[in-house]
Formats: structure tokens, sequence, C-alpha cells
């Protein structure tokens, strides 16, 4: 121990003794040593980030039955659902089960304190040829004061293959809870009109048929907002799925009030790409803002015949009340003419909602880039980077980002043809996606560490946040919702950076930008393909690449143990492609697609059955145990859908017909009027006359149709009544000159003859019917 006395402060003071009597510096590690514990350091941040952010996506715990009036319970809810279905029979449009949903749906209205209206409507869709009658049921609940209202719609028919009880009796189930709970609860400044639309399944005619009815009326949109509820699964959260365009102030309303809000503007931008519309389009073609409620999970199930109400959680119902309540309470409190502006949301980890508008999300990306350019100048004035070094950096995290990419796009198309990639064929897809998703890690680490050469780890950390930013770029101009995955993280390292009282960038900017990569990018990555029908599962693995790549920083200077983590990521792809192998294609609750159509010809007294998966192929030794044949057969002369021929039992079928045929021959023309019908009582009768017909016009039940938009190209004219049971529909068709042409009138009904018992026995129990379902199709020639 010395002894040293300070003449400044006179007072003495001890230090350690050296042999040189110059303190010892304190060794630190190797410089490998640091590289490799920062890496695994940064690489346990990723997981645990994406690891707590994907645990905070789950349902909320549903309520239990005896919660207090006035909170919404998703116990309860269920409840309603399983008095909704109390069989796990179709209720389709115009089908009698549908009528009896109905029937139930009135009656649970009336017991909780509402007078419900069955609004029946007349509706022709001109552009498909569609004539059907529809029964929408209204209920209202009064506000405050007498304002333009709330509307909550969720249509509560189902497909024609099953119960539909996620899709969409759940969501009617929520809807009846939430209307429960503001009615026991005090008053909203203005009142809520709840609309269960019929035929959601199907174009969704009911909401159109509402929408053209008060058009008809001369009504003007008496609404101020719409929240749609809807399922695409029985078992995942419930998430804001889109928003009418310039709903940004509904959606705040929605967040400010959402108890685990999940949504981001991303899924709305996707959302936009799927051509499968819904009935938020309807209100939106109305100029009417509004919000899209959709719960996830478990879509192998939607639509077919396993959609059954002991599959449906209770805690997804209970997210989408939470969801319902509190987007109706705060879109009523928005005053009338408020501004609409165009928005850009994200949710932090289901905690809230960071609103930004589009002009402030582009502002924020320039801030981004600033932020980086003044990171790269500290960066070289320390002299940890030179800006050659970071010019590189940008390469390699493109370079290394590409060679992933490229690695899926291969290993998917390989695991394609081997049929393991589409989801109904695969009960198990997320391990496609881990498969495809580790070994696209695995080849963007391998990149990173062959590019180590090239620069270093500071000069790499600035390059992946200006890469990062400058894909951002692209963003403002193709997909503009999708800004904040690419602003926020290099946003957040880039005022790390320049922060002078921050000492230690190279780690606590890295860090910070691996972490915010991760909390954005996860929800995105498993969420694309159940919430907005992304499914080749390279898309939705290359979104994965996007948080790995955030390690390459950390890996291009990794030292001697660098190639731990691609190594790592090779083993789990190779993990997970066994386990593909290993388990079982498809499972009871995990089913495939597979429907039965039995074809009968009324002129040649011939009838066949055709077999199809989803419309894809059989699978060979599904085709073998159906004994089906290598010929293709489609389904109808009017339905495009197409599949294996199979042996057909004889059944005595009574054809449909044309009755009540009136011509009137004018001088250049000829108007033929007719009722087509079902003398089976079929709910769905076809029409479709002969393509080298001169049409001039098409009516149905008085209204017209241009015949261009029902002409369908290789078939006909094609038009399709639905719900036709109760009354006649009158078709009018005027012809050029003098001529009759030929048509064809068929029906549909679901199910099949009892004589094809013995065939659907022989369907696999791991397939059941999606879509139409099973049916039996009848047609036969006629002259009009």
């Amino acid at each position: 121990m010395s002894i040293d006395f300070d003449a400044r402060t006179r007072r003495f003071s001890a230090r350690p003794a050296t042999l040189s009597g110059i303190r010892a510096p304190t060794p630190e590690p190797p410089r490998h040593v640091r590289a490799l514990l920062a890496l695994v350091g940064a690489a346990v941040l990723m997981v645990a980030t994406v690891w707590w952010t994907a645990s905070r996506m789950a349902p909320p715990p549903a309520a239990s039955a005896d919660a207090p009036p006035s909170v919404v319970s998703g116990s309860r809810a269920m409840e309603v659902l399983r008095e909704l279905l109390p069989t796990d029979e179709p209720h389709p449009l115009g089908s009698a089960e549908n009528a009896r949903f109905r029937v139930r749906l009135v009656a649970r209205l009336r017991a909780a304190g509402f007078d419900p209206e069955v609004q029946r409507i007349w509706h022709v869709e001109p552009k498909n040829g569609l004539g059907v009658f529809v029964h929408n049921v209204i209920a209202r609940l009064p506000g405050q004061v007498e304002r333009a209202p709330v509307l909550v719609a969720a249509h509560y028919d189902s497909p024609q293959a099953g119960p539909g009880a996620a899709g969409n009796a759940s969501s009617v189930a929520a809807v009846l809870e939430v209307a429960r709970a503001l009615r026991e609860s005090p008053p909203l400044a203005r009142p809520v009109t709840f609309l269960f639309s019929d035929g959601g399944e199907d174009s969704q005619v009911g909401a159109r048929a509402h929408v053209d009815d008060l058009a008809r009326r001369g009504i003007a949109m008496p609404y101020a907002s719409v929240v749609i509820a809807d399922t695409l699964g029985a078992a995942g959260p419930n998430l804001l799925l889109r928003a009418a365009p310039k709903s940004g102030r509904w959606v705040a309303a929605w967040a400010g009030l959402a108890p685990r809000p999940l949504s981001s503007s991303l899924l709305q931008d996707v959302a936009r790409l799927n051509p499968q519309a819904s009935e938020l389009d309807v209100f939106i073609e109305s100029g009417l803002p509004g919000l899209h409620f959709a719960s996830v999970g478990s879509p192998q199930r939607d639509g077919t015949a396993a959609d059954r109400s002991t599959f449906v959680s209770p805690d997804t119902v209970q997210h989408l009340a939470d969801n319902l309540l509190a987007a109706v309470s705060g879109m009523a409190g928005v005053e009338d003419g408020a501004e609409r502006a165009e928005g850009v949301w994200f949710d932090v980890a289901t905690g809230f909602v960071v609103p930004l508008g589009s002009g402030t999300a582009a502002r924020l990306l320039g801030a981004a880039l600033l932020l980086g350019a003044i990171a790269l100048v500290l960066t070289k004035a320390r002299g940890d980077a030179t800006v050659q070094q970071v010019y590189r950096g940008v390469l390699v995290w493109f370079g290394s980002v590409a060679c992933g990419l490229a690695v899926i796009a291969l290993l998917e198309r390989w695991l394609g043809e081997q049929g393991l990639v589409d989801v109904p064929r695969v009960a198990f897809p997320w391990l496609t996606v881990g498969c495809l998703a580790a070994a696209g890690t695995a080849a963007t680490m391998l990149a990173a560490v062959a590019s180590g050469r090239l620069t270093n780890t500071q000069g790499a950390a600035c390059g992946a946040m200006l890469a990062l930013g400058l894909a951002g770029l692209g963003a403002v101009m193709f997909a503009p919702g999708t800004v904040y995955l690419f602003v926020v993280p290099p946003l957040l390292a880039g005022l790390l950076a320049v922060l002078p009282r921050v000492r230690a960038f190279p780690s606590v900017s890295r860090f910070a930008f691996v972490a915010a990569v991760a909390l954005l990018w996860t929800p995105p990555a498993m969420l694309l393909a159940d919430a907005v029908g992304v499914r080749p599962a390279a898309v939705v693995a290359g979104v994965w690449l996007v948080p790995a790549g955030s390690l390459v920083p950390f890996i291009v200077e990794g030292g001697r143990m660098r190639w731990v983590v691609p190594l790592a990521a090779a083993v789990a792809s190779f993990v997970a492609g066994r386990g593909i192998v290993e388990m079982p294609r498809l499972t009871a609750e995990r089913p495939g697609h597979m429907s039965f159509t039995y074809r009968f010809d009324g002129d040649e007294r011939t009838a066949r059955m055709v077999v199809h998966e989803h419309g894809q192929g059989l699978v060979p030794s599904v085709a073998e145990s159906l004994d089906a044949s290598e010929g293709m057969l489609a389904s109808a002369p009017w339905d495009a859908e197409a599949g294996r021929v199979l042996a057909a039992p004889r059944v005595a079928i009574v054809e449909p017909a044309v009755e009540s045929i009136r011509i009137n021959e004018f001088t250049e023309t000829r108007m033929v009027r007719f009722f087509p019908v079902s003398r089976r009582g079929a709910s769905e009768v076809h029409l479709v006359i002969d393509a080298r017909a001169p049409v001039r016009r098409i009516g149905i039940n008085g209204v017209s149709i241009a015949p261009s938009d029902c002409l369908v190209p290789g078939v006909g004219y094609a038009l399709r009544l639905c719900a036709v049971p109760e009354e006649s529909v009158e078709v009018e068709v005027e012809f050029v000159g003098k001529s009759s042409w030929p048509a064809i009138v068929g029906d549909v009904t679901p199910g099949l003859p009892p004589e094809c018992a013995e065939v659907v026995q022989r369907r696999p129990p791991t397939r059941v019917p999606v879509g139409k379902g099973d049916r039996t199709i009848a047609w036969r020639r006629v002259r009009i």
C-alpha cells in the first residue's frame, strides 16, 4: 500500500502498490470472447422478446357466467352459442335449419329485452346474376340522444358444409352478449343498431340487401359507423383485422378502451390483397367508416364440417366480446362530422396501441434515416468504423437476408413437391414454417459469417439500421401501413446512438435494435397466415428473417465461435423437417378437405359422383381407397370446380323444370318470361343460357341485369336463384330475333342421396367436407 498527498485538497489517499508504483490495468477478456458473449446475449434477447410477445398475444381468460350483468362474459356467450346450435346441422342461406336458427336468435333477443325485427328482402346482384331472398334480424338500443347510431353487424348463416360454430355463430353469440351488457349499463351517447345478416357466406348478400333496401326507399345512410364481428378461427386471439379508409379516429377510440388491443395497419394493407371480401367492404362502398374484428386459430376447421362448438374457446369469444364492447363504446363518443384521417398504427405487446398519421410515419422515417446518418458520422469520428465499412454493412445486411430468402424459396419448392406445404393437407403447418424459417436463418447467418472481412461490428450495425430504413422507403410507396416496422427500430437505435450520455453505443444501440425488431415483427409473423390468408409458408417464414437479420452485426465479428448460431439454426431446421416427416399429415382434429358431389343428367338419365380435395388432386393412396378414376369431371355445367370420378349408384331423382313460359314477339326481338323451379324442393336453382344466344336484356323479378355481367366464358349466361321455395321467381329474357335457344336448368341440394352412404363411409376420417360440402346436383336441357 502506498500513500499519496494531494496538495490542492491537502488530503492523503491510499492506493494499491505495484512494482512500478502505477495501478495495474484491469484485465479484459479476449476480443473473441467478448464478441461471442455479445452474440449469445443478442440471440437470447431476441428469443426472449419473441417468446414474451407471442405469449401476450393469447386471448384473455373468459369471465365466469356469474360475472356482473354489465360485464361481458365469454362463459355466458358460450352458453348462448350452445343454445343457438343444439345440433351440428349446417344452417346455410335458404335452408330449413337457417329458419330454425333465426327463430332461436329472435327468441334470445326478446329474452334480453329487445324488440327485434325480421327484415325479409328480395335482392338481386346484377354483377353475378344472383337473385335471393334474405332474412335479416335487426334490434335497436336507444342512446342518450337521438343521433346517428353505431351499427354492429354479424352474419348468422353457416357454410353448406358444416354448422359454422366458430364462423360465424360464435360472433353472433358475442354480439348478443355485448347487446345484453349494454342494455344492463347506462345508455351510451348515441344509439346502437344490431344487424344479424343472412347470406354472409354467400357474397355478403344480407348486408348488401340491407344497404340496397335503404337506397331503394330513399333513406340516406343512417349510421355513424359500423363494427363487423367475424371469425376465421376458433382458438386464437381476436384482433382488429381491417379498418375502413380514413378511420384513424375510430381506431383510436377503440384502442383507448380495449383491455388487450391487438392490431396493426400492416394487417390492413395485407388484407387488401386478400381476394376474400367481408361485410366491411359493403359499408365501405357506402362511405361508412368502420372496423372489422376477427378471431384466428385452427384454420383447418374453418368452413368445414369440423367447425363445431366443442372446438370453440371461451377465451377467444371473450376477447371478441371485449373488443366489440370497446369499439361500440368508443365510437359512440366520437362526434358527428369528426375529421377522418388515414392512420398507421400498431400495438405494443397488446398493452397499448400507438396511433400515427400516415404523414407522421413518413416524417419519422426521414428522422430515422437522419439519425442513422448522424450515427455514421459519430462512428467515423470515434474511429469505430469507416464510411466504406458502413456502406458494406448495408450490402451485407441485404445480401445476407437475400440468401436466406433464396434458401426458403428453394426448400419450399421441394417441400411442396412432397405435399407438405399447403394448409388443407398439413395438420401442423407451423412445423413447415419453422423448418423454412430456421433454414433461412442458417443461410442468413452463414452469409454474414462469410462477409465478415468486408466490415466490422460497428459498420454492420450502422448498415443494418440504414438498410431497414431504406427498405421503409419502399413501404411508404407500396404499403404505407407497414412503415412502422421499418421506422421504429432504426429510430430507437439512432436516438441511443446520438445521445451524448450513452457511452456504450456499440452495445446499447445494437441490443435496442434487436429488441425493437423482435417486438414489432413477431405479431405479423404469427398472424399473417391465419388472419389474412397468406398461405405460402415461404412468405411467413420470410418475415421471420428480419428478426434473424438483426443479429448480423453481432455475428460479423463473432470470433472463432460465430458458427454457433447458424449451426444451431441448421439443427433446428433439421429437427423441424424430421417432425414434418414423422408427424401425421392430417388428424381428426386438424382435418383435410374432401367433398362429394352427386351429378344427375335428367336428359340422359345418367349419374356420376365426383370427389375433390379443396380443388386439388387426390393423394394417390386416398384415390386408390376410393376407387377413383384418373379422369377429371366438372361438378356441373355451370360449376368450374372439378374432381375425380367415382362409380355412382342409381338414384331416382326428379329433375328441375321451367314452367309457365310466356312468349311475346316484337318486330326485332323476342321476350320470354318463365319460372325456373325445383320439383324436389331445392333452395338453389340455376339457369344457364347458351353463350351464342343474342341476349339483349335479362330481368329477375323485375330487376334488370346487363347480360355481359352474368356471361361466364365457356359456360354461358349464368343465373343463380337462392332461397326460392317460398314463392316463384320470374325470369325475363329478351332475345334479338325470333329463334329459340338452348338452356340448362338445374338445382342443388345439400347432402347426398341415401343410396350413396356406402361411398361416403369410405371417406377417410381425416377428411371432412368444406365450403359447399357434399351436395346433389340435377339438371336438364330446355329451349327458351
